[in-house]
């Protein structure tokens, strides 16, 4: 019993941390080469990458995201890109006198009208910054410059090079950043000044994430001088396709489903079914309370995995189980004591059963390859 409780321990505190939303933005200049660099991670495999050409004065622009078509990042015809760190959701006051300019001033105004972060900068700050940022953005040119764009403030280039994850970096105090990402980019950068589409790659390597929830979905290398986008699909860093941006727009509009321009993959097909799946499940609100008698630990049978728990555990309005060698898992109610996870290795079902008096005794656990009930010991 002992050493259930201790390998149950350390389930909780896995448990304490939450699927991460995140993407990795670096930017490196030496003079010859200046390049972009991005992993963009997310739990949406349905990735996009669409061609605006120019017209009407505006420059003409590639953008990458999604199936809502809200562009995560992208570069314009003049060699100047962007892209997006979400962070938390903070909200600053506004008492400029400036215009408020109503839809994305990144994407709509300085994408389709500026070819340096001087001009982009200068449009910025002629509007009011926005009361709610979630994020912020980072942005380039194929001069050697580049800025992050946050809600406390704007942060300038001050080596030669720029690395923004999911912080907000003004309120770091005595450079105790708090992203692994950010620490490895900026140590392989800081140690190398060969910038190189190959030594690009080996950072978006070694910062990927790769997950049942959450998954580097696509890369992308800008080669801000050349006007070239150097693409990488799944974390497959192996397979590369490059697009030349002013080829591209003279197709005029069109847009590619990013998956189509890669050989398939297992695991990337994988991920995608049980994406799928999860949109399909008819989910049913119930109150969050009834949570807190679900939460504990089972004990799994011995003739499976001996002295070991699943650990079931509540995080804000959410209930997730944490099953050995495997990440904490998101239960969705499909009834008051029944839930279900879908993940790229299969579906799960919980059923948790209580006594007469109440009680949560037991939890049926139902998968695709087996059966089994697992009794609640604390």
């Amino acid at each position: 019993m002992k050493k259930i409780l201790i390998i149950a321990l350390g389930i909780m505190l896995v448990l304490t941390g939450a699927p991460s939303f995140a993407c990795t933005v670096f930017y490196a200049s030496n003079g010859e080469m200046t390049l972009a660099g991005n992993n963009e991670d997310y739990i949406n495999p349905l990735t996009k990458a669409w061609f605006e050409p120019a017209e009407n004065g505006k420059y003409g622009s590639v953008f990458f995201g999604f199936d809502n078509y809200v562009s995560q990042g992208g570069m314009n015809e003049k060699g100047l890109f962007f892209d997006v760190t979400a962070a938390p959701l903070v909200e600053i006051p506004v008492s400029s006198k400036k215009p408020e300019f109503k839809g994305d001033v990144i994407r709509e105004k300085i994408m389709t009208g500026c070819a340096t972060v001087k001009d982009a900068l200068k449009l910025f700050n002629q509007y009011q910054r926005p009361r709610k940022w979630r994020g912020m953005y980072i942005i380039g040119d194929s001069t050697g410059d580049s800025a992050i764009i946050s809600p406390y403030r704007i942060i300038r280039k001050k080596k030669n090079y720029q690395v923004a994850t999911n912080f907000y970096q003004s309120k770091v105090k005595n450079s105790n950043y708090p992203c692994e990402r950010y620490k490895i980019a900026v140590d392989m950068l800081g140690k190398n000044n060969n910038i190189s589409i190959g030594f690009f790659r080996r950072i978006l390597a070694a910062v990927h994430q790769e997950g049942d929830y959450v998954n580097t979905l696509y890369s992308n290398i800008y080669d801000l001088k050349r006007k070239l986008i150097y693409l990488y699909h799944f974390h497959n860093f192996e397979n590369e396709v490059v697009i030349d941006v002013k080829e591209e727009l003279n197709k005029g509009k069109h847009t590619y489903d990013l998956s189509s321009l890669f050989p398939k993959s297992y695991a990337a097909e994988s991920f995608l079914k049980a994406y799928q799946q999860r949109k399909e499940i008819k989910s049913v609100n119930v109150n969050p309370k009834i949570y807190n008698k679900f939460i504990g630990l089972y004990a799994m049978p011995s003739d499976m995995i001996a002295n070991t728990a699943i650990a079931i555990t509540r995080r804000g309005n959410k209930l997730y189980g944490f099953y050995p060698e495997s990440p904490d898992h998101l239960l969705l109610p499909t009834s008051d004591n029944r839930f279900i996870n879908i993940s790229k290795t299969g579906a799960v079902r919980v059923t948790f059963k209580e006594d007469k008096a109440g009680q949560v005794t037991e939890a049926i656990i139902e998968t695709d390859r087996y059966n089994f009930s697992a009794n609640k010991i604390k």
